[in-house]
């Protein structure tokens, strides 16, 4: 199998930490903020559509699996 034309990511600007915060502010003061804002600014994670990250949350099968193949 071989990708012809191979998906091309959308945005390649890395974020910094205040865009990450101000984007998602459920994230500020959270135990896991540095390590989140770190894991944005990767590209690893990213939040929800409606513009929250929701820390607390369990997260599903696939978006384990996404983050590992990220």
């Amino acid at each position: 199998f071989k990708c012809i034309n191979p998906p091309q990511p959308t945005d390649t600007t890395n974020p910094n930490p205040e865009d990450i915060l101000s984007k998602y502010t459920d994230i500020k003061g959270h135990w896991a903020q540095s390590t989140i804002v770190d894991f944005i600014e990767k590209g690893y994670v990213g939040g929800y559509s409606d513009g929250t990250f929701r820390p607390n949350n369990n997260i599903t099968r696939a978006e384990f699996i996404k983050i590992l193949n990220n």
